[in-house]
């Protein structure tokens, strides 16, 4: 289905036709993240919440969440459910889950202890037996100081939206919503009701999903008793069909027990990390309330711009010839873009350009192309993104392996933090899609990175990079591996100031070679389930890479994915569009000026330029 790009060698000698050849990798199941949480400690018990995360016509994606909220710490937790209405569980992952239902599932050893204040999580995917999901009741000794066993598996249901009050344990959603469906527990509280942020009843209908209107944030996306929410102004502002949607469509479902219960389904909270640093040159801002298909300006995120493409050039032939192999791009692209309002560029280059061997001085002359070009932007005001265009390779050898050990990775980093930690519109993009390679093994090189960038007194931001060319759609899938859902985040920065970056292209397959775009939704669609694990998990996003051929579909598909952007500017902090540069000519993609006239795909981005 979707995802991220990746590129093999791409120059072509001499010739004004270079392009990027593309070779990508595509995978097939959803996914959902782990995390560990803090909670509140408000009783001697832990509580088991099931969530529905995800559904379409077959098929869901869940997670069960384990919250410690006594005073002792949880070991070995274990916990069972069992389905009632045909639906069965397919794949798993941070657990071990076993039988084939009722279903048991126990702790990894990294998460099998649940301290005081804390939570475990883990997720599954499965096939639907029926029109909706199923909520199981989850028991076991983690869940029995809350959930009762026995009453709870007969809890009928009740809904705003007309769920029937007969249903048993499961609540109605199209298969194209994103609403998360929960099971809440208080040891001590009798049933109650869970209502919308907004008291109204009125939701918004965001590209197909429904979420609470805020009631006192006046723009933009909020976050108010505890749900994620959208001002009234943002979502009245969407083209139709989307919008308010009027009293009675709540998407509140409210479950009832005679048993001293409550379970209560919400819109996915939306978790805004206490320690979010954006980069000091910068800030995020409030969203304003724009279609994403007017040409109004939108009050966006604190990073816009592209990638200049061309200095990565000439893969197959190190070092190369400049002017001829590759070619670093000059002022006048600068000015160019930054007129337009960008004020991020990206700028990919080759590893074994700048430092001809490992953990040796960067070659003069290429890191005085580097230093021109930093140096001439920065000065305008302009952020520069370094991007070794290396794919977690070195002279073909895999970054994190005897050839190519973490210690040089890190060794490149240092020299590079030491050089620019003085210029805070430097950004470092400490590595271009890693791919055929374990996710633990990235974890590892990526930590060894950071750790250097520190340890060399820069305080920069830091984009971090997932395995599996870094596909926003396939974060959660485990097709690579572990899933970057997983083990990034093991990701650990002293200095606390970095983001993940992801790419995502429109086409079938993600792959970024092909001008058609699946549909106006497409990107929306992509970016969803990542922007939901930033959320739960607090960390934040940009998007690296992302493009579409020059048609309406892909025109409404971008502006889309932009307006999303913008909307959750509580996790996403910028974007830079794939590509312009000197050498690309009529490159699908490309934004490079055409005689001094703009590219038809800049006017979909200038209303977010501001």
């Amino acid at each position: 289905m979707y995802l991220s790009k990746t590129a093999a060698a791409t120059a072509v000698a001499q010739a004004p036709s270079i392009r990027k050849n593309l070779w990508r990798r595509s995978g097939s199941a959803l996914g959902l993240a782990l995390a560990l949480s803090a909670l509140s400690s408000a009783s001697a018990y832990a509580g088991c919440e099931y969530i529905v995360s995800n559904q379409w016509n077959t098929g869901f994606t869940g997670t069960i969440r384990i919250a410690n909220t006594g005073t002792a710490p949880i070991n070995g937790w274990n916990v069972s459910w069992q389905y009632t209405s045909g639906d069965r569980v397919t794949s798993s992952w941070n657990a071990t889950v076993s039988g084939a239902n009722p279903y048991a599932a126990t702790g990894l050893n990294w998460n099998s202890t649940i301290q005081p204040g804390q939570s475990a999580e883990f997720g599954i995917q499965g096939t639907k037996g029926g029109a909706t999901a199923e909520i199981p009741v989850i028991s076991g000794a983690a869940c029995a100081g809350n959930q009762p066993v026995s009453s709870s598996s007969s809890s009928k249901v009740s809904s705003s939206a007309a769920v029937s009050s007969s249903s048993k344990s499961s609540s109605s959603f199209s298969s194209a919503s994103s609403v998360v469906s929960s099971i809440s527990v208080a040891s001590s509280s009798k049933a109650s009701s869970a209502s919308s942020v907004a008291t109204t009843g009125e939701q918004c209908n965001w590209y197909g999903t429904l979420y609470p209107l805020c009631a006192t944030t006046s723009s933009g996306w909020g976050y108010e008793n505890g749900k994620s929410c959208i001002a009234r102004s943002t979502c009245a502002a969407q083209p139709a069909p989307y919008g308010v949607v009027g009293a009675g469509s709540s998407s509140s479902v409210v479950f009832s027990s005679s048993s001293k219960s409550s379970v209560a389904s919400s819109v996915s909270s939306s978790r805004s990390s206490a320690n979010s640093v954006v980069s000091s040159s910068s800030s995020i801002k409030s969203s304003s309330s724009s279609s994403s298909s007017s040409s109004t300006p939108v009050v966006g995120l604190a990073y816009k711009g592209v990638t200049l493409a061309g200095a990565e050039f000439g893969q197959n032939n190190i070092p190369g010839i400049y002017l001829k192999d590759y070619i670093y791009p000059d002022q006048t692209e600068v000015d160019y873009f930054k007129g337009k309002s960008m004020n991020t560029l990206r700028l990919p280059f080759l590893w074994e350009r700048l430092q001809p061997s490992l953990n040796s001085a960067f070659d003069a002359t290429e890191l005085s192309r580097l230093d021109a070009f930093v140096t001439a932007t920065t000065a305008k005001g302009v952020n520069v993104v370094l991007d070794p265009h290396n794919y977690a390779r070195y002279n073909g050898g895999v970054v994190g392996t005897g050839s190519v050990p973490n210690a040089a990775f890190a060794d490149l980093w240092s020299r590079l933090a030491t050089r620019y930690k003085s210029n805070n519109k430097v950004i470092f993009a400490i590595m271009n899609e890693p791919h055929d390679i374990s996710t633990e093994q990235w974890l590892g090189a990526a930590n060894a990175a950071i750790a250097s960038i520190r340890a060399a007194g820069a305080t920069n931001l830091v984009l971090v990079p997932g395995n599996a060319w870094t596909g926003a759609w396939s974060w959660n899938q485990n097709w690579y591996g572990t899933a970057n859902a997983t083990a990034m985040l093991g990701v650990v920065d002293s200095g606390n100031n970095y983001a993940y970056e992801v790419h995502q292209y429109l086409d079938s397959d993600s792959s970024g070679t092909s001008p058609t775009c699946v549909s106006t939704s497409i990107g929306v669609e992509r970016l969803t389930a990542f922007t939901a694990w930033l959320n739960t998990n607090g960390k934040r996003g940009f998007l690296g890479e992302f493009a579409g051929g020059d048609n309406a579909t892909c025109k409404t598909a971008v502006t889309s994915m932009l307006q999303y952007m913008q909307t959750n500017n509580n996790v996403w902090i910028g974007w830079t569009w794939w590509a312009a540069g000197p050498w690309w000519e009529e490159y699908m993609y490309t934004l490079e000026p055409k005689a001094g006239a703009d590219r038809p795909q800049l006017s979909w981005l200038t209303p977010y330029l501001f």
